[in-house]
């Protein structure tokens, strides 16, 4: 899993609302996709902590 470099790949113009959106709407399903998969492994982690404890 490797992050991609924060903030926007190129530099907008002030009014150029729609694709700062757009850039942002990318950059929060990025993070998305990396705190479901950080979600998964820590599911797998309490369920290997439980039973190392039994």
């Amino acid at each position: 899993m490797s992050a991609d470099p924060i903030g926007e790949s190129m530099r907008r113009t002030d009014d150029d609302v729609l694709g700062r959106l757009a850039a942002i709407d990318h950059r929060l399903h990025q993070i998305s996709t990396q705190l479901a998969t950080m979600g998964k492994l820590l599911s797998r982690l309490d369920e290997i902590c439980t039973t190392s404890k039994h």
